[in-house]
């Protein structure tokens, strides 16, 4: 199922996410796929929660979440529209891959769900959203330049 809407309710607060892809099998999830076009060929850690937070979320929706995997398909931004990238979930799915491969300048990561991780994950991003901590600034100085808060950042750490 491709953008399929995942709601659910996690301490009081309702969660939404569309990743881009799921594979279900006998009615459960199996695959869950999160695409990202850039140029770095490394995953993010925002990325991994990303698409760990998603699996929570089939999880609390009473899925079988027990064998699910998430794999996280990087491609640079000139194949957004390649139908081979588009394809790879059936890709994936056929075959057996290490956890890191490289096909066509494209690498995927393809990693366990963990639940507790997921969690820890909700939980600090709730900490901050609920006004019970600050917000913490990012070490890459690359990811301010597409921050909306940027000029806030910039003003308060002179």
């Amino acid at each position: 199922i491709r953008e399929m809407l995942l709601l659910a309710k996690i301490e009081d607060i309702i969660i939404a996410g569309r990743p881009d892809a799921t594979f279900f099998y006998s009615g459960n999830p199996l695959y869950l796929f999160e695409y990202k076009f850039k140029k770095r060929r490394f995953s993010f850690r925002d990325t991994h929660v990303q698409a760990r937070l998603y699996c929570l979320l089939l999880n609390e929706m009473g899925f079988t979440t027990e064998k699910l995997r998430y794999a996280i398909i990087l491609a640079p931004p000139e194949f957004r529209e390649d139908e081979e990238i588009r394809r790879l979930p059936l890709y994936i799915i056929k075959h057996i891959f290490p956890p890191r491969i490289m096909r066509r300048k494209v690498m995927i990561f393809i990693n366990d769900f963990n639940k507790s991780e997921a969690l820890k994950d909700l939980e600090w991003a709730l900490e901050y959203w609920l006004n019970k901590r600050e917000a913490k600034p990012t070490s890459k100085t690359a990811k301010c330049k597409s921050c909306e808060y940027v000029e806030q950042c910039s003003k308060t750490s002179r």
